[in-house]
C-alpha cells in the first residue's frame, strides 16, 4: 500500500502524460480484448418524464437535506382480520368487507407493479456496462402515474438493457428478469465495478434504502454467465461502506477505485446519532486477489458527491475527479461546493495525484452529477462530458446542462442549453452516465 504526498503538476507535465498514452500497454489479464468506450453517452437520469424539482434521494447525503416529494394526502385503513363483530348486521358488515377487499386488491397491485411497464423515473441507482449490456441496480423508483405515486419506492430489481438492440422508442429495451434475492443489499449512491474478464460486476458502497436493513460491509458480485450473486466476504482490513463517493472500475487491469463518500447511520452499523462524515482517501480493490488497499487523496479535504472517470493515459491510466462537496469540519456543519475549475488527476501506475486548473465556461458548483470520457482512435485528445446535478443550500435547484472538458486543453465548453440562459428546463440529479 502506498500513501503518496499530494502533488501539484504544472500544465506542461500533465500534457506530457496526456500525450503519452498512445503507446499505453496494460499487463494482460483478459480473455477478451479491451473494448474502448463508445462515443455515446447514455444518461440514466431519475426520470422519463418532467421531474419534480424538489425531488431528491430518500437517504441523506451528509449535507443535511432530505428533500422528499410531498407525501400522499390519503391513508389506507387497516381492516379487521374478520371484518365485523358477531353483533353486527349483514348490511353493516358489507361495506367493511368491501373495504377490506379493496385494500387487499390495492396491496396486490402494489406488489405486482412492473419495473418495466409501470416505471416512471429512477434515481440513486448504480450502473455498469459488461459486454455491451447495461446493468442497473438499486436506487429508488417512482411509479406511473406519478401524481398518485409520489413516494420513493425501493428498486429491488437488477435490470438490464442490451445496447445493440432498440425498441420502438429508439432506446434499448429494458428487462427485469435477472436474479436478485432478498439477501443482496438494496442500496443507493454506490458503484458497480465491471469485470469483463470474469463476466461479472462487483457491488460496492451505497446507503441502505431502509434504516432497519443496515448490516456490516460485505462485498457482493453478480455472476453474469450463471445469473447468480456471490459473496466475496467482508474486508480483512476494516473497509466500511461509503455512499455518494466517486467510483470507477477498470476491467483491463482488474481494479476498482472509490474516492471520497459519506459514512453515516445509513452506511455503517452502530453509527448512531452522529452526523454524516465524508472521507478523504482513495479506496482500491483488486479483482484477482480479492484484496483492499487505500491511498491518500489529493489533499486532506473530505469530499463526496463528485464524479470520477478513467482515461487510458500514461503507463497505467489516469482517473479524473471533478466537483462535489467539501466537508471541511466533519461535524455536520454546512458543506462547501468544490469548484469545477480545479481538476484532480490520479496516476494509477505511480499512485500520485496531480491538480490542474481549468479555464473557460466553468460550470456552477454541483453534486450528484455524472461524467463520462471519450477519445479518438489515435488518442490525441480526450473529452470529459458532464451532465446535470444538484446545487447547494439555500437553493438546491438542479441542473439540466451539458459541458465538455477537453484534455489536455483544460478549457470548459458549454454544449447545452445554448438557446436559453440558465441551467435548462428539466433538472436531473443522482443519475449515472455510461460512455
Amino acid at each position: 500500500m502506498t500513501t503518496p504526498l499530494p502533488f501539484t503538476a504544472t500544465s506542461s507535465s500533465l500534457k506530457e502524460r496526456l500525450l503519452g498514452f498512445r503507446g499505453l500497454a496494460f499487463a494482460s489479464r483478459a480473455r477478451t480484448g479491451f473494448a474502448g468506450p463508445d462515443a455515446t453517452m447514455i444518461a440514466l437520469s431519475e426520470t422519463t418524464r418532467r421531474p419534480n424539482r424538489r425531488d431528491a434521494s430518500h437517504a441523506q447525503d451528509g449535507a443535511g437535506e432530505t428533500a422528499l416529494p410531498p407525501k400522499p394526502s390519503c391513508h389506507r385503513r387497516r381492516g379487521g382480520r374478520r371484518g365485523a363483530g358477531a353483533g353486527t348486521s349483514r348490511a353493516a358488515r358489507l361495506p367493511l368487507c368491501l373495504a377490506v377487499m379493496i385494500f387487499s386488491l390495492a396491496q396486490v397491485s402494489l406488489q405486482q407493479r412492473d419495473p418495466v411497464k409501470n416505471f416512471c423515473r429512477r434515481f440513486g441507482h448504480q450502473t455498469t456496462i459488461v459486454d455491451r449490456t447495461l446493468y442497473i441496480d438499486g436506487g429508488f423508483v417512482n411509479w406511473n402515474p406519478i401524481a398518485q405515486n409520489p413516494e420513493n419506492a425501493t428498486n429491488s430489481w437488477l435490470l438490464y438493457q442490451d445496447l445493440d438492440r432498440s425498441s420502438a422508442s429508439g432506446m434499448p429495451p429494458l428487462y427485469a428478469s435477472l436474479s436478485k434475492n432478498a439477501s443482496i443489499p438494496q442500496l443507493n449512491g454506490g458503484v458497480l465495478w465491471p469485470d469483463e474478464v470474469n463476466k461479472r460486476f462487483y457491488q460496492y458502497g451505497g446507503a441502505f434504502n431502509k434504516p432497519g436493513d443496515i448490516n456490516a460491509f460485505e462485498l457482493f458480485s453478480y455472476d453474469i454467465i450463471n445469473n447468480k450473486w456471490d459473496s466475496f466476504g467482508p474486508s480483512q482490513t476494516g473497509v466500511v461502506r461509503l455512499a455518494y463517493g466517486a467510483g470507477v472500475g477498470i476491467s483491463k487491469i482488474g481494479k476498482g477505485f472509490y474516492y471520497g463518500g459519506w459514512m453515516s447511520n445509513a452506511t455503517v452499523p452502530g453509527w448512531g446519532a452522529r452526523p454524516a462524515v465524508a472521507t478523504s482517501y482513495m479506496l482500491k480493490y483488486d479483482y484477482d486477489t480479492n484484496t483492499w488497499s487505500n491511498d491518500t487523496g489529493p489533499d486532506a479535504v473530505r469530499r463526496a458527491g463528485g464524479a470520477m472517470t478513467f482515461i487510458p493515459a500514461g503507463d497505467g491510466g489516469l482517473l479524473v475527479y471533478l466537483g462535489g462537496v467539501m466537508d471541511r469540519n466533519g461535524d455536520g456543519s454546512p458543506v462547501e461546493g468544490q469548484s469545477l475549475s480545479q481538476i484532480f488527476i490520479y496516476d494509477i501506475a505511480n499512485s500520485k495525484w496531480y491538480t490542474q486548473i481549468a479555464l473557460g465556461a466553468i460550470p456552477a458548483n454541483r453534486r450528484r452529477f455524472c461524467i463520462g470520457a471519450s477519445w479518438p482512435a489515435d488518442r490525441s485528445s480526450y473529452n470529459i462530458y458532464l451532465y446535470g446535478g444538484m446545487g447547494f443550500p439555500p437553493s438546491t435547484a438542479g441542473f439540466d446542462d451539458v459541458y465538455v472538458l477537453p484534455m489536455p486543453g483544460f478549457s470548459w465548453v458549454k454544449l447545452a442549453p445554448l438557446d436559453v440562459p440558465g441551467t435548462g428546463k428539466y433538472p436531473h440529479h443522482s443519475m449515472t452516465c455510461n460512455v
